[in-house]
């Protein structure tokens, strides 16, 4: 990602990074940074924003501000979840078993009263583009085998499946791999 973003601000582009969750759902990790062997839904939150803070910093160094970045607050370790059984229905919301939320914290949401659902992350998903206005959009690869990655392609494809009008320049869609 490092040089994709270098090459495309060194051409005059705009670059946009717009991340799903916020890593909040690892509890290893939780019990290392917070020191704590038993984490509560308060120790993944704010490992949450901890990881938030980590990508800010590291996307500063490449030369991108606050207004550059989008954090969804979708439930680390639940986009297969919501993908595979809350993609179609509107009503019922998926409860992550780390945060105990069932929604993105409201200053993360773009739509408001967005629950962890999957139509929620399709319509944030889609707003985001049709605000932004992408020529290239860089997403995981389908066979990523992260199930937060898979799912991050799901949600994007339906996304732009939906064109939403505003969208009138062709996308160009690449893909990159993780695990």
């Amino acid at each position: 990602h490092e040089r994709g973003i270098q090459r495309v601000r060194a051409r005059g582009g705009q670059v946009h990074v717009v991340l799903l969750t916020s890593g909040d759902g690892y509890p290893e990790g939780v019990e290392v940074a917070e020191g704590v062997a038993h984490p509560t839904a308060g120790d993944f939150r704010g490992y949450g924003v901890r990881r938030e803070q980590e990508t800010r910093d590291a996307l500063q160094i490449l030369g991108l501000g606050p207004a550059d970045v989008t954090f969804l607050g979708f439930p680390d370790e639940g986009l297969c979840r919501i993908a595979s059984t809350y993609l179609f229905d509107k009503k019922r919301a998926f409860a992550s078993p780390y945060t105990n939320r069932e929604s993105p914290p409201p200053t993360e949401q773009v739509i408001r009263g967005v629950k962890y659902r999957g139509v929620d992350v399709r319509r944030e998903l889609e707003r985001i583009v049709e605000q932004f206005a992408p020529t290239l959009l860089a997403i995981p690869h389908p066979e990523d085998g992260h199930p937060d990655h898979c799912s991050t392609h799901i949600f994007m494809r339906e996304a732009l499946s939906a064109s939403p009008p505003a969208v009138v320049r062709p996308i160009h869609v690449v893909h990159y791999l993780v695990h």
